[in-house]
């Protein structure tokens, strides 16, 4: 599985009803059904526990695209 797969699999568990959206490399966080502070919380523990990974506190803002992520988490 690769990295994006991985990330989106984990938005799919997180966020139910992000499947009323497409998810691509372009999509930002803030694009995400139900995105809110509690909810980068809960995607930052995901990150951090999938991949093995420490990521900086203010890393995920609602305009962060899913491809900077990736690029961060497989940095």
């Amino acid at each position: 599985m690769s990295i994006f797969e991985k990330i989106v699999e984990g938005i799919f568990e997180l966020f139910p009803s992000a499947d009323e959206i497409e998810i691509n490399d372009d999509t930002v966080l803030e694009e995400i059904p139900d995105w809110d502070s509690m909810a980068s919380v809960n995607f930052m523990m995901f990150l951090q526990q999938a991949f093995d990974i420490q990521l900086p506190n203010d890393f995920l803002h609602g305009e962060l695209k899913i491809s900077e992520i990736v690029t961060q988490v497989g940095g």
